[in-house]
């Protein structure tokens, strides 16, 4: 058994379309800069498709693996100040001297605050 990464059902592992939403199995992201389906945050998490995205973030459908439920997975990426490669699931933060805040789950949210860029790329890299 697996989860569709477009509506978190439970699929037998030979089903290739969800049934209930439509998501086709192996679908690739729109943007570069998105997490890959099936990307596991922090042993907790697993990543589904892009819900929205906006100039401060992405949301993504989730998994947590903890609880067994749906959630929303908010990621902090703001397009002025960051970056990633397709498939890379760490992040490039652009220089700056904004303090940044990441919310990587809801409704359970791990929340960094820090001031200074260096230190966002580790705890970014961190979270993944």
């Amino acid at each position: 058994m697996r989860r569709c990464m477009g509506c978190m059902k439970e699929l037998e592992d030979e089903v290739t379309e969800c049934p209930y939403c439509g998501y086709i199995r192996g679908t690739t992201v729109k943007e570069a800069y998105y997490l890959f389906p099936e990307t596991v945050l922090h042993k907790n998490y697993m990543v589904g498709k892009v819900l929205g995205y906006g100039g401060f973030g992405i949301t993504y459908i989730g998994w947590d693996l903890v609880l067994n439920r749906v959630v929303a997975i908010k990621e902090y990426f703001p397009s002025d100040y960051a970056t990633r490669g397709y498939g890379v699931t760490r992040l490039t933060i652009y220089s700056g001297d904004a303090a940044l805040t990441v919310i990587v789950a809801v409704p359970y949210p791990f929340i960094v605050t820090t001031p200074a860029d260096d230190t966002v790329t580790t705890l970014l890299s961190l979270l993944l």
